[in-house]
């Protein structure tokens, strides 16, 4: 199957955003563009020059099943660590997110938002089909430094060599019956370096049986890349 290739017609221009206060100190953002409304959580590290983007289907509130349970609460803990997250939720979800390209421009409008609001390193965490689009986005955009793909999908990825000398992280689960653990592997032995996977056994696509152990992998992962420590060489 032939990847993704976008013509020179597809774009998407960022208007303006607007940011609404949520009880749990979050905020609620609505980045308004030339191709309709993109919705999403900030959780906000005040001064931070760090950035991470974790791009989903669905909309905002409680997780979906289909995704790891530890998006929001890792969100949430590395805003104390120094670091700023922006859940950004595909302007097409549906019952399955895409069209894929739209989804691309999606994750390409985030990033804009997070350097308009001071981000200097951005990394980008994708799960299955967003996995493929947040790789697909850094070969089209330097803004993002770093991409952690968990379970992804092949489509979208055949130029994932474009991402090096930026970093890469695979995580998928052995018992994954939606998406072959070999897609991660096969991802990995086309990206240039640096690169790390982790193949994690007993669990299937969304991780829910191994929370703990995908929460510390991208934890660690994320501190390095765009942690206070990382960001001041930036």
């Amino acid at each position: 199957m032939q990847d993704y290739n976008p013509s020179e017609e597809v774009e998407l221009r960022l208007y303006r955003a607007m940011v609404q206060d949520r009880e749990d100190g979050s905020y609620l953002v609505t980045l308004n563009t030339s191709r309709g409304p993109i919705l999403g959580e900030l959780y906000v590290s005040q001064g931070s020059k760090g950035a991470i983007l974790w791009s989903a289907s669905g909309r905002p509130g409680p997780s979906n099943p289909r995704r790891p349970a530890v998006y929001s609460s890792l969100a949430r803990e590395l805003a104390d660590e120094g670091i700023t997250s922006l859940r950004l939720f595909f302007r097409t979800p549906g019952a399955e997110p895409g069209p894929f390209e739209e989804c691309v421009l999606d994750i390409l409008g985030g990033v804009s938002f997070l350097k308009g609001v001071g981000a200097a390193r951005i990394a980008v965490v994708g799960h299955s089909f967003s996995a493929a689009v947040a790789i697909k986005a850094a070969t089209l955009s330097d803004k993002i430094t770093g991409v952690a793909a968990i379970a992804s999908q092949l489509y979208g990825t055949y130029e994932v060599e474009r991402l090096a000398p930026r970093p890469l992280l695979l995580i998928h689960g052995l018992d994954d019956t939606t998406i072959d653990h070999l897609a991660s592997r096969m991802i990995f032995d086309k990206a240039g370096d640096p690169k790390e996977a982790f193949y994690v056994e007993g669990a299937g696509h969304s991780f829910r049986e191994k929370p703990d152990e995908i929460k510390e992998i991208l934890r660690r992962w994320l501190i390095e890349q765009v942690g206070p420590e990382a960001s001041q060489d930036t």
